[in-house]
């Protein structure tokens, strides 16, 4: 009976000491995480030293016996790369890759790390555990013949010689986040200069890929499914492996798109009998040799980019001859030099903005050949 219940008091004291473990805050790759316990006990009722525990065993007794129970804390790396395009992003046709033109735009964020290390490009995601920093390298690519993130029913085309930017447009394919930090990056590719209005590129992919650790050691493989070492640290990913990327590795990736935004240019051509050799009224003045035609040539855009240095080009055939001045209007009012009369009659409107247009009238007469 006397053993039993010695017994029991030493499970409770056990049970007791162990709430009061001394262990330090978990806060860094490669910490030492360090723990020990301690046991009392009563011997008929008299109190004995208390043992303290050791990794390999300890009976002595006394304060300053045993040994703590370490281990190393790995480094947990959480990232993430997110698309901050709700839609296709508009480029022009034959421009090349611009910050501060036509850009697709990301996040990268440090989301779950518990050092800062290096990561390339990451992206979004509101919640935050990390407490260290990655460093991350950036590579973005026209993925040949994927279709965009946002269809439409424009034609797929690929773009070329993507660039990464950052915040302040420059040319970056680095990133070292901080625990919780997340940066903006955009992404700028050559666009062709054939493309027509409403084409869609090929999906655009940014890709991060975490390359150094808390030490700023190079990142070489994925430690998830590798046995653990007490005093060794290791690379654990939460990755959220999203568009095919396996979950908990060190990439990242996400998509976006561009979409052709160029000026449509609709040209119409009319033309109107003004008079014949008969003198009929120009109502019912007939298309004879001798009559004066009056060629009407309208140029209107009808999107928002603008259409640059707009030429209108109106060759009279051999049985035409031009008969007067030409009259050249742009619809905002824009001076315009007046075109020559030739047998080729040049109009030269510069620009036309949206809904803007341009008109040549040319009048000829109907040669007798």
């Amino acid at each position: 009976m006397k053993c039993k219940s010695l017994s029991t008091k030493l499970r409770l004291l056990l049970s007791a000491s162990m709430l009061v473990l001394s262990q330090q805050a978990l806060s860094a790759p490669n910490d030492t995480i360090t723990n020990q316990a301690t046991v009392a006990y009563t011997v008929n009722t008299n109190a004995q030293t208390a043992i303290n525990s050791s990794p390999t065993g300890n009976n002595v007794p006394g304060s300053t016996e045993g040994a703590t129970t370490d281990i190393k804390e790995d480094q947990l790396i959480n990232f993430a790369v997110h698309t901050n395009d709700t839609e296709n992003q508009v480029a022009l046709p034959g421009s090349g890759a611009n910050a501060t033109t036509h850009t697709t735009n990301f996040t990268v964020y440090n989301i779950g790390s518990n050092n800062a290390s290096d990561v390339a490009l990451s992206a979004s995601n509101t919640t935050n555990f990390s407490n260290g920093k990655i460093t991350v390298s950036l590579a973005a690519v026209d993925i040949a013949g994927a279709p965009s993130p946002h269809p439409t029913s424009g034609d797929v085309f690929a773009t070329s010689n993507c660039v990464v930017y950052d915040s302040t447009d420059n040319a970056i394919t680095e990133l070292e986040l901080n625990p919780g930090e997340s940066k903006a990056v955009k992404v700028s590719c050559d666009i062709p200069a054939v493309q027509l209005n409403g084409d869609v590129s090929g999906a655009v992919e940014l890709r991060a890929t975490v390359i150094k650790d808390y030490s700023n050691n190079d990142i070489t493989g994925v430690d998830n499914t590798t046995a653990n070492t007490i005093a060794g640290v290791e690379h654990v990913f939460l990755d959220d492996g999203k568009h095919g990327d396996d979950n908990d590795n060190k990439i990242s990736i996400d998509y976006s798109a561009f979409i052709i935004e160029a000026p449509v240019l609709t040209v119409t051509k009319t033309v109107a009998v003004i008079s014949d050799p008969s003198g009929s009224a120009s109502a019912s003045a007939k298309a004879v040799p001798g009559s004066i035609l009056e060629y009407t040539i309208v140029v209107g855009n009808s999107e928002t980019p603008v259409a640059n240095g707009v030429t209108v080009i109106d060759a009279l055939t051999p049985n035409l001859a031009c008969n007067s001045v030409p009259s050249l209007v742009h619809s905002a009012g824009t001076t315009l030099t007046t075109p020559s009369c030739a047998q080729t009659v040049v109009g030269t409107c510069g620009n036309l903005g949206k809904d803007e247009t341009c008109t040549l009238t040319v009048r000829a007469e109907i040669l007798n050949n």
